[in-house]
């Protein structure tokens, strides 16, 4: 799947960002220093102290997001689905890559590697839940822990190495789409269910 092809995709990357942003990974952001004794909402911060800033609390917080502990992709689309720009206000209160000028310099970079992981996951596996089986609640919380479930990981009729191939222009990024594959599947446990 080419990477241009991510503009016709905008509730795929509304799903990423809203998992992002509920599943913040770097709850306290990284640490910074203050060179000099500033004033902050009247609190005054002395000089050379540790900064943090609550990446897990500005996800969350009830006052910003309205429903915070609602998976809801939608908040990152317009009525018309397509993608907020980056001065709404709901996309200035995203954070997972930071803020400012310390936003992280690999935030593109990431994204279009998660657009890629997952459209190539989505595009070759059917994923489902075995039968009778739902997924367990989702627990919200400071501290997210993994969740183990037994899903259905069902290769799409067709070759996936064929698939890929046809898909790119020179078929060269197949051999690292198929490596991303198989160290995933070490990390998933593949099941004998069949997808209804």
């Amino acid at each position: 799947m080419p990477l241009w092809d991510k503009l016709r995709m905008p509730y795929l990357d509304a799903v990423v960002m809203e998992t992002l942003r509920i599943l913040s990974q770097g709850s306290l952001g990284i640490p910074r220093c203050n060179r000099e004794e500033i004033t902050v909402n009247g609190y005054t911060i002395p000089k050379n102290s540790t900064l943090f800033c609550n990446m897990w609390h500005i996800h969350h917080d009830d006052k910003q997001w309205g429903d915070p502990w609602t998976f809801r992709p939608e908040r990152f689309l317009d009525d018309q689905g397509q993608p907020l720009s980056a001065t709404h206000p709901v996309r200035l209160k995203f954070a997972a890559f930071g803020l400012g000028r310390r936003h992280c310099p690999g935030d593109s970079f990431a994204r279009a590697r998660l657009f890629m992981y997952l459209v190539t996951l989505l595009q070759n596996f059917d994923f489902c839940s075995p039968p009778g089986v739902s997924p367990p609640p989702y627990a919200p919380g400071f501290i997210q822990t993994a969740v183990i479930l037994q899903a259905a990981i069902v290769l799409c009729a067709g070759d996936t190495k064929e698939k890929l191939d046809e898909q790119t222009d020179n078929g060269g990024n197949a051999e690292r789409v198929n490596s991303t594959l198989k160290l995933i599947f070490n990390l998933i446990r593949v099941t004998d269910y069949a997808c209804p």
